[in-house]
């Protein structure tokens, strides 16, 4: 199990194990299980150039990631590589790779803020 990997407690109130949960579910090819790890009014800020484009609500949000797997259908995450957690705050450090040319790859940080057991607000920045 990816959360057993990382030895996080998969309890809901543990909000590194919620963060790795939502992380999980916004790295696969569907939204199905994403939207179980938001808040209602989920507030995520992509990571197009500039400034990122700002997705508010749990549907906007599923939108923009069924948008991003439809047209980037090989990312894959790879690999956490970092994560920190302090109270209602979540780092994690990561890394996708592209299944048809395993060099390519970037990496990345996200922000995420926790409220009840799920993720309110996210906001990724992407080196690479």
């Amino acid at each position: 199990m990816f959360v057993a990997r990382f030895g996080c407690n998969p309890s809901t109130t543990d909000p590194l194990a919620t963060v790795v949960r939502c992380k999980t579910a916004a790295s696969a090819p569907t939204t199905e299980t994403l939207g179980d790890t938001l808040t209602d009014d989920y507030r995520f800020v992509d990571a197009t150039p500039a400034d990122g484009m700002g997705h508010h609500g749990c549907d906007a949000v599923l939108a923009a990631f069924a948008k991003l797997f439809s047209t980037n259908p090989s990312a894959l995450l790879s690999e956490i590589e970092g994560r920190l957690a302090w109270g209602d705050r979540v780092v994690l450090e990561w890394r996708p790779d592209w299944r048809e040319d395993g060099d390519g790859h970037v990496h990345g940080v996200d922000l995420f803020t926790l409220r009840a057991g799920r993720v309110s607000d996210g906001s990724p920045y992407v080196k690479g």
